[in-house]
C-alpha cells in the first residue's frame, strides 16, 4: 500500500503545474490532492476524483471513464450529475464515437467543447440528446495516460451553461489528469498485488489442507495394514514349525516369510513418513558406538546380499567413535542405504561400506556399482515418492519414501546425508554425516597419565565444536584431563560416566539449555560436589546463572586465567 502520510510530492506536482495561475485556487488544489491520496481502493478513488474535479473546476457534472482491456471502448466507472438514462447510455462508449471523451482517448489530448449546441459533430446525435437530458452545455475531457503514455481512460467535467475555460483552468485540468493517472496506476497495481496475495493464501491453505489429509490417510492406511500383519506372520511361523520336515513346503514358506517381511517394512515406512511429516516422531537419544550400529545394519541386509551374491567389503574405524542418537533409527538409516545398494545392483555386484572420521564428524559411506542415478533425478532423490524409470525396472518393492525417511531422521540427529552418482548404470554413493561425541580420553593426548594426576577431570560442554575443542586443548595443556560434549544430552551422559571435578557449561545450548542441564546435574547425588561453571557471551546472564545454581560464571571468550580461577 502507498504511504498516505508521504504523498511522494503529488500535491506539490499539482501546485507546480498551477504556479503563476489565477482563477483556480491553488490552496484548494493542494487540499484536493491530499483528499485523493486518502482514497483506498479503486472504487473509492474514482468517486473522490469526480467530487474533486467538480469542486476544483466549479463544474455541474463530472465523470471518469476507463478503457476496457482488449477492446476499443470506454466504461463509465463514476459519474456525478447524470440522469439514470444518461448514465446507462454512457456505460459503454466506443473509442471512435463523436463524444469528447472518445476523441480525448483516441487522440490522447485534451478536448474542449464550449457549447455542445453549436458543435457540428454532435448535431442530431444520441450523444447530444442525452446531454440535453442532463442539461449539459459545455464539456472538457482530458485523457488519463499511464507513465508510459498508454491511454488508461478519460476524466470529464461538464457545465450546464456555455463555458470557455481559461488557460489556468486548462492547466489545472491537465495537472489533475496526470495526478489521477499516477494514483490509478498505483491503485491498480496494489489491487493486483492484493488479489495475487489472496490467491496465493488460498492456494497455500488448500495445499496445507491436502497435505494434512494425505498424512492422515497414510497414517490410517499404515495402521489398518499393520493390523493383519501380525497374524499372517504368526501363521507363517506356525506352518514353518509344523511343516519343517516337508521339503516341498520349504520354498513356499521362505516366500511367505520374505514377502511378509517386505510388507512389514513398507507399512513401517508409511508410518514413519507420516509421523515425521506430522512432527510426531521422537528420538530416544543416548551415546551409541558407530561400529555397533553399522554391524546391526549389516546383519539386517545380509540375507539380501547373500541372495544377490554381492561382493561386500567393509572398512571400519580403528578406534570406537560415539554419536548421540537413537540407535534403532540410525540402524534403520544405514540399513536403508544398504538395502538400496543391494536391490539396485546387478547380481554379483560390488558394495563397499566405510566408516570414516573427519574432524568432529563421523560418516557412514555406502558405495555400489549398480543402477546409478540420472543427473536430472539426483537433486530430488531425497524427496518422498520419487523414483526413476531405471529404478522401477530393478524394483523389489518400495514406495519411494525410504530415502526421504533417511534424510529426515538424519536431520533430526543434527546430521546430513548426501548422494552422488556419475549417471545411470555407473553406481551410486550415499553418505551419512553425524556429529561425534567424546566419552573417553584418547591415550597419549596432552594431560593424560602423569599430567592428569596433577590436574582435575573437566568436562567442557559447548554446541560449537571449534569453541569446545580449543578450550579443551587449553585446559589439557595446563595439565587437566578434559572431555568434550557438544549437546546437553551428551553432557548428561558424559557427566554420569566421568563424574568430573568441574563442568564448563555453555548456557545457550540447543534443545536442552545449559540451565536445564545444570538443574538435572544437581539432582544427582554423586555429582553434587562437581563444580558447575557457566559460560556465556551475554553479559546479563551472570545473575541468572548464579541464581540457577552455578558456582561460577565466565564470560566468553574466556581467558586462561579466568578459566583456571573458576576451576580452582
Amino acid at each position: 500500500m502507498h504511504n498516505r502520510t508521504q504523498p511522494d510530492g503529488a500535491a506539490e506536482v499539482v501546485a507546480q503545474d498551477m504556479k503563476g495561475g489565477g482563477a483556480p485556487n491553488v490552496a484548494a488544489a493542494l487540499e484536493a490532492a491530499g483528499v485523493l491520496l486518502e482514497a483506498g481502493d479503486l472504487k473509492s478513488l474514482y468517486n473522490k476524483v469526480i467530487d474533486v474535479a467538480a469542486g476544483l473546476l466549479d463544474a455541474d457534472c463530472a465523470s471518469v471513464q476507463m478503457r476496457v482491456p482488449e477492446k476499443p471502448q470506454l466504461r463509465l466507472v463514476a459519474a456525478r450529475g447524470f440522469t439514470p438514462e444518461a448514465a446507462a447510455f454512457w456505460e459503454r462508449v466506443d473509442a471512435g464515437a463523436t463524444s469528447a471523451s472518445s476523441q480525448a482517448l483516441s487522440r490522447s489530448e485534451r478536448i474542449v467543447i464550449p457549447d455542445v449546441e453549436r458543435d457540428g459533430r454532435l448535431a442530431e446525435t444520441e450523444e447530444l440528446r442525452h446531454m440535453r437530458l442532463c442539461g449539459i452545455r459545455a464539456v472538457l475531457s482530458a485523457p488519463l495516460l499511464s507513465s508510459g503514455g498508454v491511454p488508461l481512460g478519460v476524466l470529464s467535467a461538464h457545465w450546464r451553461h456555455e463555458y470557455h475555460p481559461s488557460r489556468d483552468t486548462l492547466l489545472l485540468m491537465d495537472a489533475l489528469a496526470r495526478h489521477i493517472s499516477r494514483l490509478i496506476e498505483r491503485a491498480v497495481l496494489e489491487e493486483a498485488q492484493r488479489a495475487t496475495e489472496a490467491g496465493l493464501r488460498v492456494r497455500v491453505e488448500s495445499l496445507e489442507r491436502l497435505d494434512r489429509e494425505k498424512n492422515d490417510f497414510l497414517a490410517m492406511l499404515a495402521h489398518e495394514l499393520r493390523n493383519p500383519l501380525a497374524p499372517i506372520r504368526n501363521v507363517g511361523e506356525v506352518l514353518a514349525h509344523v511343516l519343517h520336515e516337508e521339503p516341498v513346503a520349504h520354498r513356499s514358506l521362505a516366500i511367505l516369510r520374505r514377502q511378509t517381511h517386505q510388507l512389514t517394512r513398507l507399512v513401517d515406512d508409511l508410518l514413519d513418513i507420516s509421523r515425521i511429516q506430522q512432527g510426531r516422531l521422537t528420538l530416544k537419544e543416548r551415546p551409541v558406538e558407530i561400529g555397533e550400529i553399522l554391524d546391526q545394519a549389516l546383519e539386517t541386509v545380509q540375507p539380501l546380499i547373500r541372495e544377490k551374491r554381492h561382493h561386500l567389503t567393509v572398512e571400519r574405524l580403528k578406534a570406537p567413535a560415539f554419536v548421540l542418537g537413537d540407535g534403532m533409527r540410525l540402524v534403520q538409516c544405514i540399513a536403508n542405504l544398504l538395502q538400496n545398494a543391494a536391490k539396485y545392483t546387478r547380481p554379483g555386484g560390488l558394495i563397499h561400506v566405510a566408516a570414516a572420521e573427519s574432524g568432529t564428524k563421523v560418516s557412514i559411506i555406502v558405495r555400489d556399482d549398480g543402477a546409478g542415478i540420472a543427473p536430472a533425478l539426483l537433486p530430488r532423490i531425497f524427496e518422498p515418492f520419487v523414483q526413476c524409470e531405471g529404478t522401477l525396472k530393478h524394483a523389489r518393492g518400495g514406495l519411494g519414501i525410504g530415502l526421504a525417511i533417511v534424510k529426515r531422521l538424519v536431520a533430526m540427529h543434527g546430521g546430513s546425508v548426501e548422494a552422488a552418482s556419475e549417471g545411470e548404470g555407473r553406481g551410486s554413493t550415499f553418505a551419512i554425516h553425524l556429529w561425534r561425541i567424546e566419552l573417553t580420553h584418547t591415550p597419549g593426548a596432552p594431560g593424560s597419565t602423569a599430567a592428569g594426576a596433577r590436574g582435575k577431570c573437566i568436562l567442557v560442554v559447548d554446541d560449537h565444536p571449534d569453541a569446545a575443542d580449543t578450550m579443551a586443548a587449553i585446559l589439557a595443556a595446563e595439565g587437566h584431563r578434559v572431555e568434550v560434549a557438544y549437546s546437553g544430552l551428551s553432557a548428561l551422559a558424559a557427566a554420569e560416566q566421568l563424574r568430573p571435578d568441574a563442568i564448563l557449561l555453555d548456557l545457550d545450548l540447543p534443545r536442552i539449555s545449559g540451565y536445564e542441564v545444570a538443574r538435572r546435574l544437581r539432582t544427582q547425588s554423586d555429582l553434587r560436589a562437581t563444580r558447575l561453571i557457566a559460560l556465556s557471551a551475554q553479559e546479563g546472564d551472570q545473575a541468572a546463572a548464579l541464581a540457577a545454581g552455578f558456582d561460577r560464571y565466565v564470560r566468553k571468550p574466556a581467558a586462561v586465567r579466568a578459566l583456571e580461577s573458576a576451576i580452582a
